[in-house]
């Protein structure tokens, strides 16, 4: 009785491991993240701020392709989006009325054809990165 009582317990224990769902991976596992952060700066820290935009390409998942600090704005500006992993991203940092002061985050690369002050860069996205900006007008 006891043989046919620890072959059923054995029988029972091996029939629940098999159908315990394995663990899936992370839905977010083929992507990374791009945070942009945009910071106005003004002369003496104090305003008239500076302000710009990114732009990105290719578009982000999320469809937003870019990233604008407004007028009249005094703090900074995070946008966020997701790649997928190994996605070559362009931006182009155009400033409105002000100067680039700071371009951190990525590699600068030539603006051919750009306007006056345009800046741009690439950022490849095999792992979360992040690109920061700082926009200055002076008075």
């Amino acid at each position: 009785m006891k043989r046919t009582t620890l072959f059923f317990s054995f029988l029972v224990v091996v029939s629940c491991a098999a159908c315990k769902p394995s663990p899936q991976p992370s839905p977010h596992a083929n992507t990374a993240r791009l945070t942009i952060t945009l910071s106005p700066l003004g002369n003496g820290g104090n305003g008239p701020f500076g302000f710009g935009m990114v732009g990105l390409a290719p578009n982000p998942q999320s469809g937003a392709a870019d990233c604008i600090l407004a007028e009249g704005h005094e703090g900074p500006v995070v946008c966020v989006e997701e790649y997928p992993v190994g996605t070559m991203v362009a931006l182009v940092v155009t400033p409105t009325r002000s100067i680039i002061e700071t371009l951190n985050g990525c590699n600068k690369t030539a603006c051919e054809g750009c306007g006056p002050g345009v800046s741009t860069c690439q950022v490849v996205m095999n792992r979360d990165q992040a690109v920061s900006v700082v926009f200055y007008r002076m008075r």
